[in-house]
């Protein structure tokens, strides 16, 4: 009995036989040769003949599958091109045909080197044993098999792993998408939340969010003044609060209604916003109130300030319907932040608006067109302050000389 039991190698090809035949490709000069590797392989494999090397590598570049060659046989010495030489090409042409090389006993130590470089599977001397060469080519048509089933299902894995990644950045991006239009609807619910939604302008809340940090800027310079880094009064940092009502606005809704006093409201909100800066705030208090907040200008300015914001109310004509139109007046109140220089944040914004509020009261009872601001005095505490604001009277601290009025008429008329 010989190495090879033959009754076994059959049955092993024959259980291993599938529906459509793996593809080998023999090359060899000697028409013989091919012919008898043919005639051994093509019961089990669908064979392609290559006459040399240099035709073996014309059929693959005209294959529209040459990938499909699972194996390929050849000789080593042939005319044109050698075995070794043909392997090297093929390595780039066929990266997982398996390659086996026919060689004379006397050509091993000449190829040797190539063996590597040609990515060779096996080769085996010549004459060779068609069983063995039979079982030979039966593993490395497996070992193709293998190599490609390997590589498809990396190639899967890496598909799909290509696609989740996609997936993942779609939704990603989707997400992205969703947090943005989310952001965007909570911006726009809080503009709502801090919008006058009548006249369009800020609400109070919108003032009680934002001031806060103009109140810190103010109190820095303020505190370098105080601790002698500054040599020179921070006036420009000084934050004026006018509060200013139109005189006799519900006189407006009792006679033309109230769409047309809301029709009024919205046309002052526009007068006012082209006599402030765009860095100012305006914003609509109550009723026929308007808060104007000028932030860091000297408080010197207030009273030329306080008057542009008069006049720009007394100029201008409001249309009423059917052609009609009317002039309103305005009465303005004001103070500025710090209250008391010397000792800034011990009044707080809030107050400021507070004695804005007072002040503006007295240019009511001075024949309202008017504005009326006060100002402290060095001798003024804010405790004291803060008990004419509780007692919604500062006539006590005016006439001790602690605060003083400025008006737009005789201060002597100023009714506390």
């Amino acid at each position: 009995m010989g190495l090879f039991d033959k009754n076994k190698l059959e049955k092993l090809l024959a259980d291993t036989q599938v529906s459509v035949k793996p593809r080998v490709m023999i090359v060899d000069d000697e028409p013989g040769n091919l012919t008898a590797l043919r005639s051994l392989l093509e019961r089990y494999y669908e064979v392609i003949e290559a006459r040399d090397g240099r035709e073996a590598i014309d059929i693959v570049l005209d294959m529209e599958d040459p990938q499909s060659i699972a194996l390929v046989l050849s000789d080593q010495r042939m005319p044109r091109m050698a075995g070794t030489d043909l392997f090297q090409r093929l390595t780039a042409l066929l990266p997982d045909a398996v390659r086996i090389l026919l060689t004379g006993y006397s050509d091993i130590d000449s190829i040797r080197d190539s063996i590597n470089k040609a990515k060779i599977y096996k080769f085996m001397g010549k004459p060779y044993d068609p069983d063995e060469l039979l079982l030979v080519v039966k593993r490395g048509v497996e070992n193709y098999e293998s190599c490609r089933n390997t590589n498809n299902y990396q190639a899967e894995l890496e598909d799909k792993v290509k696609r989740r990644a996609q997936e993942l950045e779609q939704k990603k991006l989707e997400l992205e998408d969703k947090n943005e239009k989310l952001k965007q609807a909570y911006e726009k619910l809080d503009e709502a939340r801090m919008t006058d939604s009548l006249t369009g302008l800020h609400n109070r809340r919108y003032l009680q969010n934002i001031v806060a940090s103009d109140i810190v800027l103010c109190d820095r310079e303020y505190d370098k003044w105080l601790r002698g880094r500054s040599s020179e009064l921070p006036g420009y940092h000084d934050i004026s609060f006018f509060l200013l009502d139109i005189d006799s606005f519900k006189a407006v809704n009792d006679r033309y209604g109230r769409l047309v006093g809301d029709q009024l409201l919205v046309e002052i909100g526009k007068v006012l916003r082209a006599v402030i800066r765009e860095t100012d705030y305006l914003v609509r208090w109550g009723g026929g109130e308007f808060l104007i907040v000028t932030r860091f200008s000297s408080r010197s300015y207030a009273t030329d300030f306080a008057g542009r914001l008069r006049a720009a109310i007394a100029d201008h004509r409001f249309f009423v319907g059917d052609g009609a139109e009317i002039s309103k007046t305005c009465s303005i109140g004001y103070a500025s932040y710090p209250f008391i220089r010397q000792n800034p944040n011990s009044v707080g914004w809030e107050s400021i608006i507070g004695l804005a509020d007072i002040a503006l009261l007295t240019a009511k009872k001075g024949g309202a067109d008017a504005w009326v601001g006060v100002l402290a005095n060095d001798s003024c505490l804010a405790v004291e302050v803060s008990d004419a604001l509780e007692a919604n009277s500062i006539s006590a601290l005016i006439a001790e000389e602690k605060i003083q009025g400025v008006a737009s008429f005789d201060t002597m008329k100023l009714a506390w």
